[in-house]
């Protein structure tokens, strides 16, 4: 341990101060209190970002910040924002061509001129926001459109899939699981991103009398598979296509990690994996699809092979919804985690919303979203809310109820089975009291691969070590280049300790500086 004495400097400020006070360097401390704080940010369609495909770059560019700014005030630290809706690009890629959700025509880069992407990243980042890529693997178009020159579709015809107005890439063909690998780790390579991040989308959720015509490249294919069929005892159609997926899941989560070790990779999947009329290890549950038998989508296995650091399903369905209770399905899904991360995704669109009453009551009461909120804050790792737009507009009162229950700002929890170095120890340049309360500047550390933060937390009383640290004692966290922070909640005579510790995107802190001051002014101007 070490002791620091803070120069009197208080003079050159107009004003007489005592305080006492001692600095001290700890070991990395135990954070008690993480919690995912997240948004979808839909970019097909122009559903949150840009809210139109007409804006200039400076409006995209503008709207984005205050999505920011209002995410930052409501205390959230992470976006999911879709980068790739429709094997398009919201950023400059040799792969494929810009999405027609940034100009209104597909192919079309920003005018002027913007890397949509790299501006996104920067701004959530500026405040303290981690940055989900998410990726839509598979879906090309949602109803017939004109695609761009360079799209991919353009250069390899075979490799596309209709099914009713959609098409699709073809997830049984190699290449193209190669090819949406490769994507994915442009991305990874070139941009300062948080976390990867796929939705429900793999297969299609079926459609009455329409058939995805895919057997003729089973026939093709399914003889390399011999290992796999011996594995699972099958030579199916449909185990086939979970093979697809699965190997798409396995590469993307090998080749991420080898790249860029600390970069998250999680799924949202469809709120049932498989019923228990199929599945012993299934809920039950009746739905008119599950991620299993009709997306193809073998999510409990990618968490039991550890091919996933956190799960978020989009348990969409209120606690009396009889077909797929929200209780059953939280309950399942937790058990069923392995030990990864476990977050829930919620069906903010349904509150309030007369469409959804029709069909389940609950939704015009804002005690379900409560519930739902309680159980993801005190069982899982947190909440992702879908979308933006909806909580923006604030169905039943949701932001207010924000507010109280995000009343503090959070860290996004810790995955302690991605290993890293360290982060450096936390130091105290030095503490000053003013008018307004105690100024603090802290050293600028070097650029860190990890996305290095100050951590700043305070407590009553004088303390020689810090206690169980939780979201109530957590002032802020700002960039590690930041170098001043001013704390005005102070009061006459009152007896604080402040604690300061870096952290990396991982959650591991490095040692922590802890700070002893007493306040007490008296003003000669």
């Amino acid at each position: 341990m070490r002791r620091l004495n803070i120069p009197k400097v208080f003079s050159l400020l107009g004003l007489f101060m005592w305080f006492w006070s001692a600095t001290c360097l700890y070991a990395q401390p135990h954070v008690k209190e993480r919690t995912m704080r997240g948004v979808w940010i839909c970019t097909v369609n122009n559903l949150d970002f840009p809210s139109a495909n007409n804006l200039s770059s400076k409006e995209q560019q503008a709207e984005f910040i205050s999505i920011l700014d209002s995410l930052k005030a409501l205390n959230f630290n992470t976006v999911f924002v879709q980068v790739r809706p429709a094997a398009d690009a919201f950023y400059y890629s040799a792969f494929e061509a810009w999405s027609e959700w940034l100009n209104g025509k597909q192919g079309q880069m920003p005018t002027p001129y913007y890397d949509p992407l790299a501006f996104m990243v920067t701004e959530a980042h500026k405040r303290g926001i981690e940055f989900h890529a998410w990726f839509n693997p598979f879906r090309v178009s949602l109803r017939k459109t004109e695609l761009a020159d360079n799209h991919i579709l353009q250069r390899e015809k075979e490799w596309a899939l209709q099914y009713g107005a959609a098409r699709m890439l073809n997830p049984g063909l190699p290449a193209v699981r190669e090819f949406v690998s490769d994507v994915v780790l442009d991305v990874v390579n070139r941009y300062d991103i948080d976390g990867v991040h796929l939705d429900d989308y793999f297969y299609p959720y079926p459609e009455k009398d329409i058939v995805l015509k895919d057997s003729a490249t089973f026939e093709v294919f399914k003889n390399s598979l011999k290992a796999y069929q011996a594995k699972n005892k099958a030579d199916s159609l449909a185990e086939w296509r979970r093979y697809n997926i699965d190997d798409l899941i396995w590469q993307l989560y090998v080749r991420i990690k080898k790249v860029k070790p600390y970069i998250r990779f999680g799924i949202s999947p469809f709120a049932v994996w498989r019923s228990s009329q199929k599945d012993p290890l299934g809920t039950a549950t009746k739905t008119g699809a599950t991620c299993y038998d009709d997306l193809h989508a073998d999510v409990r296995g990618w968490l039991q092979k550890g091919w996933l650091d956190y799960v978020a399903p989009q348990i969409y369905f209120s606690h009396q919804l009889a077909q797929a209770p929200f209780e059953l399905l939280f309950d399942w899904w937790k058990r069923n985690s392995f030990e990864r991360n476990f977050y829930i995704g919620h069906a903010v669109y349904k509150m309030g919303d007369l469409g959804a009453a029709n069909k389940d009551s609950a939704w015009l009461r804002p005690n379900e979203m409560a519930m739902q909120f309680e159980k993801a804050n005190n069982k899982a790792q947190g909440s992702i809310f879908y979308r933006w737009t909806h909580l923006k507009k604030n169905p039943l009162h949701l932001k207010d109820s924000l507010r109280k229950w995000y009343n503090k700002p959070a860290l996004s929890p810790a995955m302690p089975w991605l290993k890293a170095e360290l982060p450096p120890s936390a130091s105290f340049v030095m503490i000053e009291g003013c008018k307004s309360g105690f100024l603090i500047e802290v050293p600028a550390l070097p650029f860190s691969d990890m996305n290095w933060q100050y951590h700043l937390y305070r407590y009553d009383g004088l303390l020689s070590d810090a206690p169980e640290w939780s979201e109530k004692n957590h002032l802020v966290s700002f960039s590690a280049q930041t170098r001043f922070y001013l704390d005005r909640n102070v009061l006459p005579k009152g007896e604080y300790t402040y604690v300061l510790v870096v952290g990396d995107r991982l959650g591991q802190f490095g040692g922590y500086a802890l700070q002893n001051l007493v306040y007490k002014k008296k003003f000669t101007k």
